[in-house]
């Protein structure tokens, strides 16, 4: 198989992620902060999740550019990953119990989206929409 290599334009975020386009689609690069695979990085694009992690930013980076366009090096998100929304004080909000412990995503008066964990904030993440927030809890949990 040829790999086509493509130079996407990234841009750092606030909140540590990387962000680019790519077809008019964003291509979200984050760290994963809690589970086996804390400290690694993924990305997300058009609903399909990289199936490989890597130790830098920088590498994450660079599997995208080189396998964006190869569906065996992606990973199609579930359809129903059992997130649901739910009515909270906080607005936007959505869970999912998995095992004895409870993911959800919550939205700031800002209009950024952040994980929580069994009640706790996970520090250091933020997103702009709440499917990026359940992708990053189901990458990490």
């Amino acid at each position: 198989m040829t790999y086509v290599h493509i130079n996407l334009d990234w841009k750092e975020l606030d909140s540590g992620n990387w962000l680019a386009e790519h077809e008019w689609e964003p291509v979200t690069v984050f760290p994963l902060r809690n589970g086996m695979r804390a400290g690694q990085w993924s990305a997300i694009h058009k609903s399909r999740i990289l199936r490989s992690c890597y130790e830098t930013p920088e590498d994450a980076i660079a599997a995208v550019e080189k396998s964006i366009e190869d569906s065996d090096r992606w990973s199609p998100l579930d359809n129903d990953t059992g997130w649901r929304p739910y009515k909270s004080k906080h607005v936007g909000s959505w869970r999912r119990d998995e095992r004895g412990r409870v993911f959800a995503v919550r939205r700031a008066k800002s209009g950024k989206y952040y994980a929580v964990e069994n009640g706790e904030i996970i520090a250091g993440q933020w997103f702009d929409t709440e499917e990026e927030a359940r992708r990053f809890l189901d990458l990490s949990g």
